[in-house]
């Protein structure tokens, strides 16, 4: 998966159970991460603890949603924004 690609994220939470998120997947040069709509998917490549399936739905030029820029700053809640 790479920044761009337009996904479906099935997550499980204890807060809020068995939930899918679909949308376009930002990555973050912060930490090396990978977001879908706020929820991580994954870090250096492992797979967020809460996900439990991916599906690449459309690659990145292969959509017509926007492409949203790579997130570059947390702002002044790095330390939690980075939390995994």
């Amino acid at each position: 998966m790479q920044h761009g690609d337009l996904i479906s994220a099935r997550f499980v939470d204890p807060a809020y159970g068995m939930f899918t998120v679909t949308g376009v997947g930002v990555a973050s040069a912060v930490s090396d991460v990978v977001l879908v709509g706020g929820w991580f998917v994954s870090q250096a490549g492992t797979s967020a603890p809460r996900l439990v399936d991916l599906e690449i739905l459309a690659e990145n030029g292969t959509h017509e949603y926007p492409l949203p820029p790579r997130i570059a700053s947390w702002g002044d809640d790095s330390e939690g924004a980075t939390e995994y």
